[in-house]
This record gives structure tokens, C-alpha cells and sequence, in this order.
């Protein structure tokens, strides 16, 4: 995959004809609306308007060319980024989105959506020049097997066979980039993946599972929440939902015809007893499990015994201890799901839209749950009682300017403040800009409508670092809130510093590129939204501490005008 995305001719004529456009908007705009919105006005008194737009417009022209190239929007996409950051405005872009598998560059009658950077839809790959972060996927596009052109699930398959004779069928009669998602019911596990090998071979890792999930649940798992769970799982512009009575035998092969995404999702709504709108409170566990073989027992027998309308899932990128896992699970619903190593960002996405619960918690396989799920009943009473709180994390989070300017939560390191405020049970809350990776617990609702965790920010089998406080400030950029508590769990039980992603050279030297990467794409992402004004350390920066709310960022700013009212509710 190109780390800059190619601009086609038409497309770059295009792209000088909206930015000339736009320089004559601005100078336009600029006479009525200087003082309402704060422009530097010393600084515009000194330049005649006509000259500031003259200078606007040939600078969209020349660097027509750079818009595309500056925010290399996915082949699908058309883009153009508005001029006057520099004036104060925050950078948007204005995207006409196709719909996945339109072969129009510009459908009909679809509205141009006006959204800001960091909130791109599902299935956007943005990439800056010279990107260190360089993603290669064999002979296919790695956008391809992230939002492949069908998934196709298997249900009510009895044998490794069967489940060969239909993905063969589908790997030499359907065009474009493939999903298989296979209900594995009582088969083995290495029969199908060895299976999966032959059909599709081992890609370009050398991965049995990269185009293929194998889904194992419960023996008494109703088929209708099964096929709902896998509907979900999905990924592709289209589903196809094949049955083994439908398939035939391997001498008549007569698979399904795909349909489109919306109308197939909207044919396996939740089942009831799990639906987000269920009376009583549910939850659904998301467990990303990669080769920690000591913690598997540990983390689902506390979770089973969590007396709460509960499911649990598992995704195993490991295709490792798979007996174990069912074993540890045998007591409560859960979802076992194997795939080709995806890592945390993939594997959390596709997790949380097959959760059947409005609320679910994000957790790391080197987390051990309390005893206790009183976390769980707090997020609940937090949910409602702050009905725009979105996030709710439970190890540690920040805020960076401002007089609340601290990295707070778990007593882990020297740097860590105590929370210092309660909610209305006594029990320690804030509100911070972002929070960091384990455990999360969010409203899958607005998680799914924001656009997820984003996935540009590592490839198939790279650990996604920043993937957690980037998601805490688009939240509050699009109105929504984020919380930090103390969750009592065990943190990185383990060897975590010598496994992982540190567990080799290369591996940790590839890590620290990811996050100086995602650091500097942050800022990218949000200029004009979030500052880091305490670059020495949250909690080492009386400078930043001492900063008033109206010098300070508005991810800073938002918190610490929550934390505010919580204060005066609290009395």
C-alpha cells in the first residue's frame, strides 16, 4: 500500500478548481465575520482584504495539488481541505463518500457530509507524506482485506469438508476480496484451518486465517443469536449468508447471492434478551488475546462468575489454547473467535460490532478482572446520570493544560495523581481529555457512530499505539465525554515488558516508530482542537497547571469545565 495516496489528472485539475474556489470564499467571508470570530485583528489591519484574498486564491491554486496528497484520503473518497487554519479556523475537509461497492466516483443524490479530521468514515485510510508507517499485503490491498467486496458466512456446516467444498466455491466464482466467516460448531479447529490453507493458501504472512474467521460458541446457543453474531462480525460491502442445506453436496455447489450490508444487518437485528434497549443492564465483554497461556483460566472463570446479563468474547489472534478458553468459558455465553493476527485495533473493532450490548468492556489479556464487577454497575449509573459520557477508562488518564493539568488513576508509577473527585455513590470519577488502553467500557452506539478505533494507525498485525487516547479527544470533539475511575483490576500480570510487542529488538524498535508515528498524526489530526501544553509530563508543568481555561485547548477545556459541574453537583 502506497503511504501517499496517487491523484489521478482530472482529479488534480479538480482539486485546483475547489481550492481557487475556496480562496475566493475566504476572501469573501473575512469582511463581516472578522471580530465574531476572533481573528487577529492587528494583523489583518495591515493587509488590504483584497490583497489577502488574491494571496488566498493563487496560494489554492498552487497547492491544488497538495490537498489531495496532504490528507490522502482513501480511492473511494473526494476530498478538499478548507483554507484559514492559520486565521483560527479548525482544519475540516469536506468529503463525498461513495457508498462501499458504488462504482460512481459521485453517487446521485448523496450530500457532500461537512466532518473533522479524526472522525473519517469506516473504511478511510489516511496517510501524510513520507509516512514511516509503510503497510504491504502481498499481491492484494491491504484496504481490501480490512472492507473486503463480500463477507460470506457459514452456518449449519457439520464437517471440515463441507465448509472446504463452499469456501473453494467461493474462491473461484466470486470476484474481488473475500471474508469468510465460519459458524465451526463442534469441528475441529486445526481440520479448518488447515482447510482454510488450502482454499486460500497462507497470504502474504503466511497466515491461514487472513481471509477466514472461525466463530465457536456455546452447544446451546440459539442459531438465530449465532447467525446475528456473525452478521455482525462482518466487514464487507456486501453479506452472503450461506447455509449447508442451501450449499448442497460438493458435486452442486448453489451458494447464496450477496446483499447489501444494511439490508442483511438489518435482517439479524440483536436478539432480544441482548438488544441495547433490554430493561434490565447488559454487558458484553471483548477480551483481545494473543499467547498469554497463564492468564486464560484466570480471566474467563472471574468473568463467568460475574452475576450480570453478561456474553464474553474472545479474539483469539493467536489461534492458540483454544481448548482452554472453552473450557474457561463453559459456565456463561461467549464467542470464540480465531482469526489471522490483526492485533488490538483490528481485533477490538470487529469484536465491538459483534457485541449484541449497548455496553461493552475492552479488555487486555494481561488484565485480571477483580472479583467484583462493581465496575461495571458504576459505568452503569455513570451512563445514565451523564448522558453525553461515552468513554469510561480504568487505568490512567490525562489532562494537559488547565487548572486540572494532571495524569491521574491507578497508584502504578510516581507520576499518577490520585482521582481526585467522586461521583454520586463516593466512588472516584473525573473527567479527562483521554485515558489510556486497559480496561475500557464503552457505549458501543456512539463508538460504532464516531468510526471506531482508527485502523490507519497500524497495520494487519501491528500494535496500534495511540489507537486509545486518539479515540478519548474525537469524542470530545464531536460532543461527547470521557471519564477515568479506578476499576480494581490487576494490571499487567506477566511478563508484559518482556513479552508483546517488547518481546524482541526488532519488535520494541518498531513499537517506539508507531508511537512517535501516531504522537505526530495526532497532532496532525486535531490542530486547532488539541495542544499538548505539558510536553515534560502532566503532572511536571506548573507552566501548563497555571494556564487559564481561556488559553488552553478545547480537549483540555471541555474536561475541566465538566470536572467544574461535577464539583458544584457534589457540593
Amino acid at each position: 500500500m502506497e503511504s501517499v495516496i496517487s491523484v489521478k489528472p482530472e482529479t488534480r485539475s479538480r482539486a485546483r478548481r475547489l481550492a481557487g474556489a475556496l480562496g475566493q470564499l475566504l476572501m469573501r467571508s473575512i469582511a463581516p465575520s472578522r471580530k465574531a470570530d476572533n481573528l487577529n485583528e492587528s494583523r489583518l489591519k495591515r493587509v488590504p482584504l483584497p490583497v489577502i484574498g488574491v494571496v488566498c486564491m493563487l496560494v489554492g491554486i498552487l497547492c491544488g495539488d497538495l490537498l489531495f496528497g496532504f490528507v490522502g484520503i482513501a480511492d473511494t473518497m473526494s476530498a478538499t481541505v478548507e483554507l484559514g487554519e492559520e486565521l483560527g479556523i479548525v482544519p475540516q475537509i469536506s468529503i463525498s463518500e461513495n457508498f462501499i461497492g458504488s462504482k460512481e466516483k459521485n453517487p446521485k443524490n448523496v450530500e457532500p457530509e461537512k466532518i473533522q479530521l479524526g472522525n473519517l468514515p469506516i473504511g478511510t485510510t489516511v496517510r501524510i507524506p513520507n509516512d514511516p508507517l509503510k503497510c504491504e499485503c502481498g499481491e492484494v490491498r491491504c484496504e481490501d482485506l480490512d472492507r473486503p467486496a463480500t463477507s460470506h458466512v457459514l452456518a449449519e456446516f457439520s464437517s471440515a469438508e463441507e465448509v472446504e467444498a463452499a469456501m473453494r466455491q467461493i474462491a473461484t466464482t466470486q470476484h474481488g476480496a473475500q471474508e469468510v466467516i465460519v459458524g465451526a460448531g463442534a469441528m475441529d479447529k486445526d481440520a479448518l484451518t488447515d482447510a482454510a490453507r488450502r482454499v486460500f493458501g497462507g497470504g502474504y504472512r503466511n497466515e491461514s486465517l487472513e481471509q477466514v474467521s472461525l466463530v465457536y460458541t456455546n452447544a446451546d446457543t440459539p442459531l438465530d443469536e449465532l447467525l446475528a453474531a456473525m452478521v455482525r462480525l462482518t466487514a464487507g460491502t456486501k453479506i452472503a449468508v450461506h447455509h449447508a442445506h442451501s450449499v448442497g453436496n460438493t458435486d452442486e455447489l448453489m451458494l447464496e447471492d450477496p446483499h447489501s450490508r444494511d439490508q442483511v444487518l438489518a435482517s439479524y437485528e440483536h436478539p432480544p434478551s441482548m438488544h441495547p434497549s433490554y430493561s434490565g443492564d447488559a454487558v458484553s465483554f471483548v477480551v483481545q488475546y494473543y499467547r498469554r497461556e497463564a492468564l486464560v483460566g484466570l480471566i474467563g472463570r472471574a468473568l463467568g462468575r460475574y452475576d450480570a446479563h453478561k456474553e464474553v468474547l474472545v479474539h483469539d489472534d493467536s489461534q492458540s489454547e483454544h481448548d482452554e478458553w472453552i473450557e474457561a468459558l463453559n459456565n456463561t455465553r461467549y464467542y470464540l473467535v480465531h482469526s489471522g493476527n490483526q492485533h488490538e485495533v483490528r481485533g477490538y473493532n470487529r469484536l465491538t460490532r459483534m457485541a449484541a450490548s449497548d455496553t461493552v468492556v475492552l479488555l487486555q489479556d494481561d488484565d485480571a478482572p477483580p472479583a467484583d464487577p462493581v465496575f461495571v454497575q458504576q459505568a452503569w449509573s455513570l451512563f445514565r446520570q451523564h448522558p453525553k459520557l461515552a468513554l469510561i477508562g480504568g487505568l490512567t488518564g490525562q489532562i494537559q493544560g488547565g487548572p486540572d493539568t494532571g495524569r491521574y488513576g491507578k497508584q502504578r508509577a510516581r507520576h499518577v495523581r490520585q482521582i481526585p473527585l467522586m461521583d454520586s455513590s463516593r466512588q472516584p470519577f473525573m473527567f479527562v481529555t483521554w485515558v489510556n488502553m486497559g480496561p475500557f467500557i464503552i457505549k458501543r452506539s456512539v463508538f460504532l457512530k464516531v468510526g471506531s478505533f482508527q485502523e490507519s494507525f497500524s497495520c494487519r498485525g501491528d500494535p496500534g499505539i495511540g489507537f486509545d487516547y486518539e479515540l478519548g479527544i474525537r469524542l470530545w470533539q464531536h460532543g461527547y465525554q470521557v471519564g477515568l475511575t479506578i476499576q480494581g483490576f490487576r494490571y499487567h500480570v506477566g511478563k508484559t515488558r518482556t513479552g508483546g510487542t517488547r518481546s524482541s529488538t526488532a519488535m520494541k524498535k518498531r513499537r517506539d516508530m508507531l508511537e512517535s508515528r501516531n504522537t505526530a498524526f495526532i497532532k496532525l489530526l486535531y490542530r486547532g482542537f488539541y495542544v499538548n501544553h505539558a510536553p515534560d509530563g502532566a503532572n511536571r508543568s506548573p507552566r501548563a497547571n497555571a494556564m487559564s481555561l481561556n488559553s488552553v485547548c478545547r480537549a483540555a477545556k471541555l474536561p475541566t469545565l465538566a470536572n467544574r459541574q461535577l464539583r458544584a453537583a457534589r457540593g
